[in-house]
C-alpha cells in the first residue's frame, strides 16, 4: 500500500483570528487515483476524518477545521470529488466506491496513532458507512478499535426513499453498522420526520446512536450561499458541536 505524498505546508488563519497550520498532500490509492488531502494538525488524541460533499472545501470548511485544530481536534479533509472530477453536488459522494473510503481510512490509521472519527453529511452518509464496514472486514480486530465513531449531519440513508404509503428501503450499510453514531438533524428539513426511523435502523445489536435537532436551520446550512441569521450562528458553533459529539461518542 502506498503512502501519503506531502507536497506543501501553508499557514492559514481562521476567522476567529488565530493561526492554524494546514498541510496539503496527496494520497495515492491502489487504483492509482490521487486524492488531494488537507490536514490541520493538532495535539489532541483524535483525528476527524471529514468527507466533504455538497460544496465542500471552501473558506467556511477551512475556518471550521482550523478552529477544531485549535481546540485540539486534528482534522483531515480528503477531496474524493476532485479526484473523480465529480461536481460538488449533494449526490456526488454517492458515486465514490466504498473501496476508496476504506483505503483512506486505512492510510489514516497507518499514518497516525490517534483515534479516528468520521464525519460527513447528506448523501455521503451511506457511502461512508459502507466504506467503514469494508475497512473493518479487512482489518485485524486489534486495529479496528482505532476507528471510534461517526458524526452525521442530516444523513440520507435510504437506497429507495419513502413514498406515500410505502416505507423507505435503507442502504445495506445501515443494517451492517457497528460504530457509535451522533446525528445532527436540522429542524427545517424533511429529514426531521425520518430521524426516529434512522436511529432505530442504525442502533441494532445495541449500537449507540445519539442525536440532536438543530433549531431554525436547513440542510446544507454550513455551505449555503444565502444563510439565515440562525444558520450563520449555528455554523459559527459547528466546531463546538463537533467537539461535543466526539466527547459523547469517544469515552
Amino acid at each position: 500500500m502506498r503512502h501519503f505524498l506531502h507536497i506543501i505546508v501553508v499557514l492559514g488563519f481562521i476567522l476567529s483570528g488565530g493561526p492554524a497550520w494546514s498541510a496539503q498532500a496527496k494520497l495515492v490509492l491502489e487504483s492509482g487515483n490521487e486524492i488531494p488531502l488537507d490536514t490541520y494538525p493538532a495535539q489532541g488524541e483524535t483525528i476527524l476524518l471529514w468527507f466533504m460533499c455538497d460544496e465542500g472545501h471552501g473558506s467556511g470548511e477551512s475556518r471550521i477545521a482550523g478552529e477544531l485544530a485549535q481546540r485540539g481536534v486534528e482534522t483531515w479533509i480528503p477531496d474524493l470529488l476532485d479526484a473523480h472530477f465529480l461536481p460538488r453536488l449533494p449526490s456526488s459522494l454517492k458515486e465514490i466506491p466504498p473501496q476508496e473510503i476504506s483505503e483512506v481510512i486505512a492510510h489514516t490509521v497507518a499514518a497516525s496513532k490517534k483515534n479516528i472519527v468520521l464525519v460527513t453529511a447528506g448523501h455521503g452518509a451511506a457511502t461512508i458507512l459502507a466504506g467503514a464496514k469494508l475497512w473493518q472486514a479487512r482489518t485485524a480486530e486489534s486495529a479496528r478499535t482505532r476507528l471510534k465513531a461517526v458524526i452525521l449531519f442530516y444523513p440520507d440513508l435510504y437506497e429507495l426513499p419513502p413514498a406515500p404509503g410505502v416505507d423507505g428501503q435503507y442502504h445495506p450499510a445501515v443494517g451492517q453498522n457497528r460504530l457509535p453514531i451522533f446525528i445532527y438533524q436540522p429542524q427545517q428539513s424533511p429529514g426531521l420526520w425520518w430521524l426516529g426511523a434512522h436511529k432505530t435502523a442504525l442502533s441494532h445489536d445495541g449500537v449507540k446512536v445519539q442525536s440532536k435537532v438543530l433549531p431554525g436551520v436547513r440542510n446544507h446550512f454550513f455551505v449555503r450561499p444565502d444563510p439565515t441569521p440562525e444558520e450563520s450562528a449555528t455554523t459559527a458553533r459547528l466546531p463546538e458541536l463537533i467537539q461535543d459529539a466526539i466527547k459523547e461518542l469517544v469515552q
